[in-house]
């Protein structure tokens, strides 16, 4: 699997299978299916609205809003998580927002 660089607004809408690294204050948003891990770099944001299926890290004043469905082995997050689809991972950071109706590892919110 290759790594891609965002380093402009990007949005994908439909399958990709590539590791994903989101840097210069880009802003990216998933609308289709990502098979791959996602870094958000500083001062970047991104945005699931479709279904991932691989690791989420999130860099310090980053921020990952995640209404679609994340299917992760880890999230790392040392910026801004907010939550509001639905997320499966064995390892979670505690720092995270999780928003009404939400569900994480099977929990309703």
């Amino acid at each position: 699997m290759g790594q891609r660089i965002i380093s402009n607004n990007t949005e994908i809408t439909n399958v990709c299978h590539e590791n994903l690294v989101v840097t210069s204050g880009a802003n990216l948003v998933i609308r289709g299916i990502l098979n791959g891990s996602i870094e958000v770099g500083e001062n970047c944001t991104f945005e699931l609205r479709g279904i991932m299926n691989g690791n989420l890290s999130i860099s310090k004043d980053a921020t990952a809003n995640i209404y679609g469905m994340l299917n992760a082995e880890t999230v790392s997050n040392n910026g801004n998580l907010v939550i509001s689809g639905v997320v499966q991972a064995k390892n979670l950071p505690e720092n995270m927002d999780i928003l009404p109706n939400a569900v994480v590892n099977q929990t309703h919110y």
